[in-house]
């Protein structure tokens, strides 16, 4: 069976780390298994094209590799629900009927949506949990020509016609030691303008947190992978000093949630990884993420964890930490279950501030859920700038940069579904599961128009907070005063209200005539004289980001 990996044409991730593993467990385990990755479009654009010109152009490219090498199976990993524009799909399917189509990725496997990213795709199936196995049941039965075994694969769900079938999930591996991704299919490890010279790695498998705006609670409770599974640092540099021996290696990024842990034992395995990375001949810098309580206990009980962080920095070894801060306001934290506070995330900030590298960030949330109270995101804007002050001179600096909601299939997402009007959407939607909005009922709702004026003056703050003017009271005063701000129509969405701002004649007037509008460029205009910054810079200018 001949199978092709590919990231979507609009999505070009260079870390597809769950078919890498896949690939590297098929290898092993099916004769003739026969595996590639396109990688074309990583490295093959045009930065003169708009985007329009450039998808089309890598459509075309992909429909002809496909039709030259005329796979048996094309598997995609999807990222974000907004890969669920079936357009490309349909494209497909209309020119190869007989190939399988196979979806895979966290956040289309959570329980619910499977089934509908299915219903809504040309997708033959999806594979959810942990999907070495459950890949390798199939391409054996697709090879025997035999799809009534489908029914006995654990963690597939597949059509049968109009029918949708969702097995039993597959019980988590006791080890993973066994398993490590085939990097020869891997993006841009090939020579010359393929070469990429950053390595993702996964450490771990598995989730101790409970946090609810997270789909990985959902997918951990449900297929039996909360109980964390952590290979060993001995097999993980094994391979990397292998492919190191061969090509170099500048950035590694640790791609765990959370690679620090939670015990004095995983404490020291960071601390072996740590050094054992140290040696790869041509590393440049280390990225890897941490919670906030991880960060202040291994400070505590192991100090020479991060004092080795200071012995990479003199051998000239970059430490890029990402912290999941995600909130000041102790109301929110509770209601995500992260098990934190604010003086914990002020103190794993200040330790990232000493062991850091300048590039070290942290994740904030300006906004997340529709119980969020005007006060709360006051002290959300206001932890935000405490946090900032403590980072480096060159770390993020951009108010809304790291904003994130629910992901779509966790219980806070859930619960939206019921207290809104989300319920009435079928996927595929524009959801992202990450860094984006979903859909509220946000009618009459302050920190909804709060959210939107303070997107109106994104531009203005952030030119002057980096002329060393704080912002808060500004902020505090958009907080105090959106009421005066109609929002129009019966609900709008934060991403939505963010493209009215843009596109809607009407929705701008009306931004443009509230009281609050006037007051709050009065107040920019002052503080731009203050600091010299002349006339008032047009709000709103640049595209909306990709949050």
């Amino acid at each position: 069976m001949k199978t092709l990996m590919l990231n979507l044409p609009h999505h070009s991730t260079p870390f597809p780390l769950g078919m890498t593993y896949v690939a590297g467990y098929l290898q092993h385990e099916v004769i003739g298994f026969d595996a590639f990755w396109w990688t074309g479009h990583l490295k093959k654009e045009n930065p003169q094209e708009d985007k329009e010109t450039r998808d089309a152009r890598i459509e075309e490219m992909m429909m002809d590799l496909i039709a030259k090498e005329k796979p048996d199976i094309i598997g995609f990993t999807f990222h974000r629900f907004s890969d669920l524009d079936d357009t490309w799909l349909k494209k497909l399917r209309n020119n190869h009927k007989d190939v399988f189509l196979l979806g895979g990725g966290g956040l289309v496997s959570v329980p619910g949506h499977r089934e509908k990213t299915l219903e809504n795709t040309e997708l033959d199936a999806i594979i959810f949990g942990e999907g070495e196995e459950t890949a390798r049941e199939l391409e054996d039965a697709l090879a025997n020509g035999d799809r009534s075994r489908f029914h006995d694969i654990r963690g597939l769900s597949y059509k049968v016609g109009d029918k949708i079938i969702t097995n039993t999930s597959r019980p988590a591996y006791p080890s993973v030691d066994h398993f490590y991704p085939d990097r020869s299919i891997f993006p841009g490890l090939g020579k010359g303008e393929d070469a990429y010279d950053q390595i993702a790695v996964y450490t771990s498998r598995g989730c101790f947190w409970n946090c609810s705006f997270c789909s990985v609670t959902k997918l951990a409770n449900e297929y039996g992978i909360r109980k964390r599974r952590a290979q060993s640092p001995e097999r993980i540099l094994d391979g990397l000093n292998k492919l190191g021996a061969k090509r170099k290696i500048d950035v590694i990024n640790v791609f765990d949630d959370d690679f620090l842990g939670t015990s004095i034992r995983d404490y020291e395995r960071a601390h072996g990884m740590f050094v054992g990375l140290s040696k790869l001949p041509d590393l440049e810098k280390i990225i890897f993420e941490a919670t906030p309580r991880g960060i202040v206990t291994s400070h505590t009980k192991t100090p020479h964890l991060w004092e080795v962080f200071r012995k990479l920095e003199k051998a000239g070894i970059e430490v890029e930490i990402s912290i999941g801060v995600e909130t000041m306001s102790e109301g929110v934290l509770d209601r995500m279950g992260k098990k934190t506070n604010y003086d914990i995330n002020l103190k794993a900030v200040e330790i990232v501030r000493e062991y850091g590298s300048p590039e070290s960030s942290f994740n904030y949330v300006m906004y997340l859920d529709d119980e969020m109270t005007r006060q709360e995101l006051k002290e959300s804007i206001d932890g935000f700038y405490k946090l900032l002050a403590l980072l480096p001179a060159s770390g993020h600096k951009t108010l809304m940069n790291k904003t994130m909601v629910p992901t779509a299939g966790s219980d806070s997402y859930d619960g939206l579904q019921e207290r809104s009007n989300l319920k009435k959407f079928k996927l595929p939607v524009a959801i992202d599961g990450q860094h984006s909005f979903t859909t509220y009922n946000f009618q009459d709702d302050e920190v909804a128009k709060s959210y939107v004026l303070i997107e109106y003056f994104k531009n203005d703050l952030d030119e002057l907070y980096e002329k060393g003017v704080d912002v808060r009271n500004i902020l505090f005063t958009i907080v105090d005063n959106a009421n005066t701000l109609e929002i129009p129509g019966p609900e709008i969405t934060a991403m939505g209200a963010y493209y009215d701002i843009h596109f809607k004649r009407g929705f701008m007037r009306k931004i443009k005539s509230c009281a609050v509008t006037k007051k709050v460029e009065a107040m920019i205009q002052s503080a731009k004289n203050k600091v010299g910054g002349g006339k008032k810079a047009p709000s709103m200018q640049a595209a909306p980001p990709a949050l």
